[in-house]
């Protein structure tokens, strides 16, 4: 299954696009997805749908959205089973189908990755192919819904990514490429005054110096014919920047986040045998390929926290010897890209003698230790296991 709001409501089943028949349906699985597996109440539904004045079957119109809908979704399904991608959940509906197969979330985690990563052409990469998905407006084809709180912030979205990618693709030298989809936008929003800044640089980039004066000078009386203002600081910037032929300074892009840490082991911790042994039990229950939750429940500072911590810390993970080549090629991986370091030099060679000797991964931390002279090169590889599928919780 795949499911299309960035631009008018499709979806497709084994490579088939589905009729999802009228205006009104797409808008109900529109709403569905904005919702992002949240159940939307069907009072929502109707306000959305007919903006305060809904016609008297308005409820059961959507009832016979939702029945067709299911329909499409699980043609297999019995009439009287219950309905696990579109259940009903309260006095309402949910969306409850992978995120992968709604472009809504591909696209947000696309845009996440982008921002994770410190390496500009890799952070261009992910943010163009986000931006790709977008095949128009959100609910092109059913207009009520575009003033719509989460289509509205939907929007918001896609302009921040827009701004992301022109940051990255001026700054790799790639502005050119850049140049169509940002003059769109900008014809778009010409009271944007990020969107025209970030024009201005990409034609100053490339060499168009009176385009770039051109885009200063509309928007400035835009912004004076609309809105009575003259430009604010971003905008302002980038045209003194061009008047005194200088390069257009960017803004320096966020470092990526910092590996997450368990909180220190509580000292002296004792007791909780009982509590301990049924988390151990959990532990050894958990389907190997699906993520586990496992809930610690007690009254206000009885010791969940401290009990939680200790378990993780104590918690023992085996990797069969395919995941344990995959955590060690992630390591070996990232130290290549050290090469030219002696502290990549020094503990790829480490790593390789213990590999050889069977040494499990525990035995690595040592020698980790080392690269924290090189703090840099430390949050690198740690970012890099992060990244890695399975991996022992000491390494």
């Amino acid at each position: 299954m795949r499911i299309q709001v960035l631009g008018p409501v499709r979806a497709w089943r084994d490579g088939q696009e589905l009729d999802l028949g009228p205006a009104g349906r797409r808008a109900v699985l529109g709403l569905l997805v904005l919702f992002g597996g949240r159940a939307v109440p069907r009072a929502d539904m109707v306000d959305a749908l007919w903006n305060e004045r809904p016609p008297p079957s308005a409820a059961n119109v959507i009832q016979t959205h939702i029945k067709h809908l299911r329909r499409l979704f699980e043609p297999g399904r019995d009439r009287y089973a219950r309905s696990t991608d579109i259940p009903t959940v309260g006095d309402g509906y949910a969306l409850r189908i992978p995120d992968c197969q709604v472009d809504v979330e591909r696209f947000r985690a696309l845009v996440s990755a982008a921002r994770a990563t410190s390496a500009e052409e890799e952070a261009a990469g992910l943010l163009g192919e986000a931006l790709g998905l977008w095949q128009g407006r959100p609910f092109a084809d059913y207009p009520e819904l575009a003033v719509h709180a989460k289509v509205v912030a939907l929007l918001g979205e896609r302009r921040n990514a827009l701004l992301a990618y022109a940051e990255v693709m001026i700054g790799t030298g790639r502005a050119v490429d850049l140049l169509p989809l940002l003059v769109e936008s900008a014809a778009d929003h010409p009271l944007d005054e990020a969107v025209q800044a970030r024009l201005v640089g990409a034609y100053a980039a490339v060499g168009r110096r009176a385009d770039a004066f051109a885009v200063y000078e509309n928007a400035r009386r835009a912004l004076r014919d609309e809105l009575a203002v003259g430009p604010g600081a971003e905008l302002a910037a980038v045209h003194a920047a061009l008047l005194r032929e200088q390069p257009i300074s960017r803004r320096p892009r966020r470092a990526g986040p910092a590996p997450a840490q368990l909180p220190a082991n509580a000292p002296g911790f004792a007791g909780r045998t009982t509590e301990l042994a049924a988390l151990d039990g959990s532990l050894a229950e958990r389907d190997p390929v699906a993520t586990a939750v496992i809930a610690v429940c007690g009254t206000a500072g009885v010791g969940k926290t401290a009990l939680a911590v200790h378990f993780c810390m104590d918690a023992s993970v085996t990797l069969t010897p395919a995941e344990a080549t995959a955590v060690r090629r992630a390591i070996s991986e990232y130290l290549r890209e050290l090469a030219n370091s002696r502290y990549g030099l020094e503990i790829s060679i480490k790593l390789e003698e213990r590999d050889r000797r069977g040494e499990p991964l525990e035995e690595f931390k040592a020698d980790l230790a080392e690269l924290k002279s090189d703090e840099r090169a430390l949050r690198g590889l740690l970012s890099r296991l992060d990244d890695t599928a399975k991996s022992e919780r000491s390494s």
